[in-house]
């Protein structure tokens, strides 16, 4: 599991305002995780973005200034998933790249018109290596965590922020993309985790906050022994207060 002390050290007091993909090779200095930065969120069939209640408090938070830029990268696994989900059994990696880019383009676009602040073009980030090697998700509730601050300290990680939405199910939807991506995708696979070196969930929350994602622990552990009950021993959830 990850140490209490190494997490608390990566948390910082300058607040986190880029929307990036929680793809642990995606640099985290700023980031404000999303799968494929919100690729994967319901759309509104009429305009193709995120369903009223995401994009509602995305321009909250455009407006406040916690979201200044939108980042993609090639090779985004939720992408992929995106495509699958709607009947694209087999995308390429240049559909693949294009539907994270499209998206994120439309994504600030839409939020500069929605909120009359100049949104820049959104940023490809690189990534080196072409398969995941996650070992947990941190759930960011902070918005202060920078994991890649010193990454012999902790395991590498998907970071996921429940910011903007404090929606239990939305965040079992994305830590169940984690799971799918680090044991069926192109993450390390099921022999990589066992019991003893499990992949590990685990929530950074302030200590004040206690009602933040309240009762997620359980309801990711019930969500795991439902879609994955050959993994219920190779998965721990836990809680971090910083």
């Amino acid at each position: 599991m990850t140490s209490h002390q190494n997490i608390k050290e990566h948390v910082n007091n300058v607040r986190n305002h880029t929307m990036a993909c929680m793809d642990g090779r995606v640099s985290n200095e700023g980031k404000i995780g999303f799968a494929g930065s919100g690729v994967l969120l319901e759309r509104d069939p009429a305009t193709n973005l995120p369903i009223a209640k995401y994009m509602d408090k995305f321009v909250e938070m455009v407006k406040s200034g916690q979201v200044t830029e939108i980042t993609w990268h090639p090779g985004c696994g939720a992408a992929e998933l995106c495509l699958k989900r709607n009947g694209n059994s087999n995308p390429s990696s240049s559909e693949v790249d294009t539907e994270a880019r499209l998206f994120a383009e439309r994504l600030a676009k839409a939020l500069q018109e929605m909120t009359g602040v100049i949104m820049p073009l959104p940023r490809m980030i690189s990534v080196n290596d072409l398969h995941h090697e996650e070992r947990g998700v941190y759930v960011d509730t902070t918005n202060r965590f920078h994991l890649h601050m010193d990454r012999k300290k902790l395991p590498n990680g998907f970071v996921l922020s429940p910011l903007p939405m404090d929606d239990l199910e939305y965040m079992l939807e994305q830590a169940e993309v984690a799971i799918l991506i680090a044991f069926k995708g192109h993450g390390l696979g099921e022999s990589a985790f066992s019991d003893k070196q499990p992949f590990f969930i685990s929530v950074i929350r302030e200590a004040k906050d206690k009602n933040v994602l309240l009762g997620f622990e359980t309801a990711i552990e019930n969500r795991v022994k439902k879609e994955f009950p050959e993994y219920r021993d190779k998965i721990k959830v836990n809680t971090i207060n910083v």
